[in-house]
């Protein structure tokens, strides 16, 4: 006997908000279901309606640490949705060196000249200074970057599509693996990103679940990241999700 249950989350609805404004790591409360020993929970996410309203630049990978002649510096991008020619008036304006920066559409390449050789740090040897975490947008591998003769070119490519899919995670342990950690096992499912900022992003399950490995089921916290295992930044908007409990007696 199977028996199915759904359960409509709406963000606004939520008892706690562990990350304030962000909405990506919240709990809600529900009615107490508790089973026999003989019925097993399946848990999957139905379908999802989760508004993008978050930014491809943000406070995981907003910081960029140089050095012109010894010196560090530390700059920070503002938060914002960039496109290359926002993202390249905003670098010219934040570097205080002189600076002259160029973007190559046709190689998808940033190039730094100064009238001094400089680094970009990517750990900084200053311990009081900020890490570099703009490396990936920037077009640069991670490790420092040396000028030569003055100029400094991205030796990848720039890449603004910084957050590639939402991974939907509960408090409930899973059978799913994420490189992020190895033992970490509560993804529920990940959603990849394929519409254009200040969209509506949808998913529809094709039919996976997990075995809760439980038969208690009465709350439920949400935790949505990107493929780094950073906590998304929603800005104040709010999700919806539809959760499906699978209640299977395999006794009868």
């Amino acid at each position: 006997m199977n028996d199915f249950i759904h359960i409509h989350l709406n963000s606004t609805n939520a008892i706690k908000f562990y990350n304030g404004t962000y909405n990506s790591q919240v709990e809600f409360s529900l009615p107490l279901l508790d089973l026999p020993s003989e019925y097993t929970i399946y848990l999957s996410v139905c379908h999802v309606a989760i508004p993008y309203s978050f930014y491809n630049i943000n406070s995981s990978n907003n910081f960029l640490v140089y050095s012109v002649l010894g010196q560090i510096y530390t700059l920070s991008i503002p938060v914002s949705n960039y496109t290359t020619n926002n993202l390249l008036n905003t670098l010219k304006n934040l570097f205080i060196n002189t600076f002259s920066i160029t973007y190559s559409s046709i190689t998808n390449q940033l190039t730094f000249t100064n009238n001094q050789d400089f680094i970009f740090y990517y750990n900084s040897t200053d311990p009081v200074t900020l890490q570099s975490t703009c490396f990936g947008i920037l077009g640069f591998s991670l490790n420092y970057q040396h000028s030569s003769n003055k100029t400094l070119v991205s030796n990848t490519m720039v890449n603004l599509s910084s957050v590639r899919c939402l991974c939907i995670c509960s408090q409930f342990q899973t059978q799913n693996i994420s490189t992020i950690a190895l033992n970490k096992r509560n993804i529920l499912c990940s959603i990849p990103i394929h519409v254009s900022p200040f969209t509506m992003i949808t998913y529809e399950n094709q039919g996976y679940k997990t075995n809760l490995n439980s038969n208690i089921f009465n709350s439920v916290i949400i935790n949505i990241m990107d493929q780094d295992g950073n906590y998304i930044n929603f800005n104040g908007i709010h999700w919806s999700i539809t959760l499906q409990l699978e209640i299977v007696n395999y006794v009868n």
